[in-house]
């Protein structure tokens, strides 16, 4: 079981690295000149995402189930201390996934029916407008 853990943390380090590339697309996106050009952009990012990032989400899933299925075996067995605490943790990491999608559909949904400042940045308008005069 420990090494298990020692590899679910080794394998999480490249994460933070992950959500600055993610964040870097998303303003890329929000710089677009066009609505729809951002649209185009948004949906990339879902439709294509980091072929590591998203094994090592697939990891961390099986990695997940499985130290659920071998903590509840040893909980059967005998009561360790370790056991009990891994099983604690599993408990709450299966929480915060299904707490972590509920706040993103409310935070969606929030999102839609805010009035905040829409529209393309004053920097992106100017550098692909023209000005004629008449």
């Amino acid at each position: 079981l420990r090494v298990l853990c020692v590899v679910r943390i080794a394998l999480a380090a490249p994460r933070p690295y992950f959500w600055i590339r993610t964040r870097r697309l998303f303003v890329q996106a929000r710089n677009q000149p066009t609505p729809q050009l951002v649209t185009q952009r948004l949906l990339d990012i879902y439709a294509h995402p980091f072929g590591l990032e998203r094994g090592l989400l697939l990891f961390y899933y099986g990695w997940l189930a499985l130290a659920t299925f071998l903590v509840c075996i040893m909980r059967c067995e005998t009561p360790h201390s370790f056991a009990l605490r891994l099983w604690r943790h599993c408990l709450l990491n299966y929480a915060l996934v299904v707490l972590h999608r509920v706040l993103c559909v409310i935070l969606f949904w929030c999102l839609m029916r805010s009035d905040i400042r829409r529209g393309i940045p004053s920097e992106v308008l100017e550098k692909y407008s023209k000005r004629l005069t008449f």
